[in-house]
């Protein structure tokens, strides 16, 4: 039997003399790749930036986009549903608990699984808004998830646009107090729109920190180009808010070229009471006499009553008025001065001994005329004849 020889230079066979081919790290029989060619990139284009780490690829041309899904619209049965859970959302304690119903748990149920129905729902509520419908919308919003405030964003673009509507979504969200809905609400005191401007103040004067309204506010009103709707809301905003370190603020505009700021000015401190008098000497003593025009007007708000004495709370101008007093002896003349005229427009009787002892020992020479000008208003409204 002959032995079978390979012809010289076959592969596998090693020829005599020669070392076999060292194997291949790929294979056998290794491919190599075919060289692609590579373009020239025209002259004074700017290559394409990487795209950044995490960034989703782009679909290939000619990808169809992805479908929306349609808008869920809930059936007759459904909306019927709907309505009488928001029905008992609005229930008062004492009816829920006749009725055998948890007005937590309908709003719940609406907040996540009939989500597609909140704006409905609130649009009706907002509508109505009596105390059962905001009773209705304020659970169901505290049942969101971002506690309502989206809606405002939602009201916000309405077509058209109901501002009462906005309004009472600003209210409501500003109720409820959440960090991420007062931030909406400040974020809207920058809309071009003056009445989204001014919603967003009567929400805030629900929820929002007294001394961060007033800043707010200021702003508001020291911008002599801003809509006295907005200046209003702004105002109002504070006496709601019962913002008596503000109440200067109010003080300021009581002399506003707008009868409707005038009137707000006057309401606000009204709402603020006897507390609002310390803030208004204090700018007194940093505006000097700037203050004491609007210093008897402002008092006589505060009183309430319309200004009329006769008709204002006797516990309210006994508190203002022992306020007033202690400050005919402050260091700075504009506080005496201030103070003196306020109780000559509100001032009785037993407020005589104080007036004279201020005038008595007053070195100013126009605070101490003033002051006699404050005591001679008290004499004549209380029937009292000089030197008595």
């Amino acid at each position: 039997m002959t032995e079978r020889k390979s012809p010289p230079g076959t592969p596998g066979r090693a020829t005599p003399g020669t070392r076999p081919p060292a194997p291949h790290p790929s294979g056998p029989h290794p491919v190599r790749p075919a060289e692609q060619p590579t373009l020239a990139r025209p002259a004074g284009t700017t290559p394409r930036p990487a795209p950044r780490p995490g960034t989703p690829a782009r679909p290939p041309q000619g990808t169809p986009a992805p479908r929306k899904q349609p808008l869920k619209v809930s059936t007759p049965a459904e909306r019927a549903r709907e309505d009488d859970l928001f029905a008992d959302a609005g229930l008062e304690a004492t009816e829920a608990v006749a009725q055998g119903k948890d007005p937590n748990a309908s709003a719940s149920i609406l907040a996540r699984k009939h989500q597609h129905a909140i704006v409905r729902l609130l649009s009706g509520a907002f509508a109505k808004w009596d105390d059962a419908s905001q009773r209705a919308a304020k659970r169901v919003a505290e049942n969101l998830f971002d506690k309502g405030t989206k809606l405002v964003d939602v009201f916000v673009r309405m077509k058209p646009r109901n501002d009462q509507m906005l309004e009472r979504c600003a209210k409501l969200i500003g109720e409820i107090g959440s960090a991420e809905g007062l931030k909406r609400l400040r974020a809207l005191t920058q809309d071009p729109t003056p009445a989204v401007r001014a919603a967003a103040f009567e929400g805030l004067a629900r929820g929002l920190d007294a001394d961060q309204l007033a800043a707010l506010a200021k702003e508001v009103v020291a911008d002599k180009e801003e809509s006295p709707e907005v200046k209003i809301a702004a105002v109002e905003a504070l006496g709601a808010a019962r913002a008596i370190g503000a109440s200067a603020l109010c003080a300021k505009v009581i002399h506003d070229g707008s009868s409707d700021v005038r009137k707000a000015a006057t309401r606000a401190l009204t709402r603020m009471g006897a507390g609002a008098i310390p803030a208004i000497l204090e700018d007194a003593r940093k505006r000097g006499q700037a203050t004491i025009g609007v210093m008897v007007d402002a008092v006589r708000a505060i009183i309430g009553g319309g200004g009329d004495l006769t008709n204002a709370p006797p516990e309210t101008v006994e508190q203002v008025k022992k306020l007033l007093t202690p400050a005919l002896r402050d260091k700075a003349s504009p506080v005496r001065w201030c103070a003196a005229i306020a109780l000559g427009a509100i001032g009785s009787k037993d407020d005589l001994v104080a007036l004279d002892d201020a005038v008595t020992f007053e070195k100013d020479e126009l605070t101490k005329a003033n002051m006699e000008c404050a005591r001679a208003d008290v004499r004549r409204r209380c029937g009292v004849a000089p030197g008595n």
